[in-house]
């Protein structure tokens, strides 16, 4: 397969016979090799049907595309053996300043007070188009690696790049910032205005997933409420068991409260060394990403149940949310990038 800009905003791709499937979104991958000799007039392989506006995305049979890199082609011979098919798409591109512009409004970037190192918004910018998106927890060198193998341009986080000294620019500093500037990839974070959105955020993405309705502000933080809790009836190992579903992994249980949950207060991330603030506001269920060893302890004390689901993965609902919206807006496509920490 081959993609290249035409000068006309248009992309041309190709396809080899090598038995797998036609799949149009591998236009998202970025290619520069030459062209594949594919000649205006030339046939489908899958249906025998000249090539025309309207039949070129109707194939009944699929053959796969492959990139003339072994280690991305999926025929035998590791590499496309003659192009199949030569048509033209429109790629939609919007303007970097325009989508950032919306994200800062509607997330309140300059409203909401954070940590130092959060520095939400725009924290890498590009040469000013966006005509893929890439979603992911942590912008670090792996995920700005997998969101370029996808052809993303504009990389949306939750945590971004400044968490850790970025100086000086040598080692793991010097490579991030060579392949974001490599790929013309431009960065924007946001931690606890994507925590806090009654819509995109984290907790209300969560709290959608649980099944729990009519959520209420929680636990005060940075002079405003970062969480959300619920009144219901659910038994403790009916709501384990609905996480682990959810969250992909069983969470970690503190069982320090009663068997029937009734009142239960969720801030995603790493909240558990708070504990005792959550338990002040009068739950008896928590659920969080992480905390420290001596929560344990402090769960049976104050007489709450504790779960821990884990910090990249209840925070991933924000961003993949954040990431939707702006593709539904904008009219770019978008991708998660998963790569979880373990933590």
């Amino acid at each position: 397969m081959h993609m290249g800009d035409t000068g006309e905003g248009l992309l041309g791709i190709r396809g080899g016979e090598c038995g797998g499937g036609w799949e149009l979104e591998e236009a998202r991958a970025a290619c520069t090799l030459p062209a594949l000799g594919c000649e205006e007039g030339e046939r489908f392989p899958s249906n025998n049907q000249p090539r025309t506006p309207k039949n070129w995305g109707k194939l009944t049979r699929k053959p796969a595309l492959c990139m003339r890199k072994p280690a991305l082609c999926t025929c035998e011979q590791g590499c496309c053996s003659r192009a199949g098919m030569w048509f033209h798409l429109r790629m939609p591109t919007a303007e970097l300043k325009v989508m950032v512009k919306y994200c800062d409004r509607e997330l309140r970037i300059g409203a909401i007070e954070d940590y130092d190192g959060a520095h939400n918004g725009l924290q890498m910018e590009n040469a000013g188009k966006v005509r893929r998106i890439a979603a992911a927890v942590d912008a670090s060198l792996a995920t700005v690696r997998k969101a370029a193998l996808g052809g993303a341009d504009l990389l949306v986080a939750h945590h971004g790049l400044f968490w850790n000294a970025k100086h000086p620019w040598t080692g793991p500093n010097r490579r991030l910032i060579g392949a974001l500037v490599e790929h013309d990839m431009a960065v924007y974070s946001a931690h606890l205005p994507l925590d806090v959105h009654p819509r995109l955020g984290n907790n209300a993405g969560l709290c959608r997933a649980l099944k729990f309705t009519r959520p209420r502000p929680f636990f005060e933080d940075h002079g405003a409420p970062i969480g959300l809790r619920v009144s219901t009836r659910l038994c403790r190992n009916v709501l384990a068991a609905r996480l682990k579903t959810v969250l992909g992994a069983a969470p970690v249980l503190l069982r320090g409260g009663p068997s029937v949950c009734k009142k239960i207060g969720i801030v995603t991330g790493g909240a558990g060394g708070s504990l005792a603030r959550a338990a002040a506001e009068g739950v008896d269920t928590f659920i969080t990403g992480e905390g420290p060893h001596w929560t344990g302890a402090l769960a049976e004390e104050l007489g709450i149940n504790v779960f821990y689901g884990g910090h990249y993965a209840t925070e991933t609902f924000g961003v993949k949310a954040l990431a939707a919206q702006l593709s539904k807006k904008f009219s770019v496509p978008w991708e998660f990038i998963d790569h979880p920490t373990g933590l």
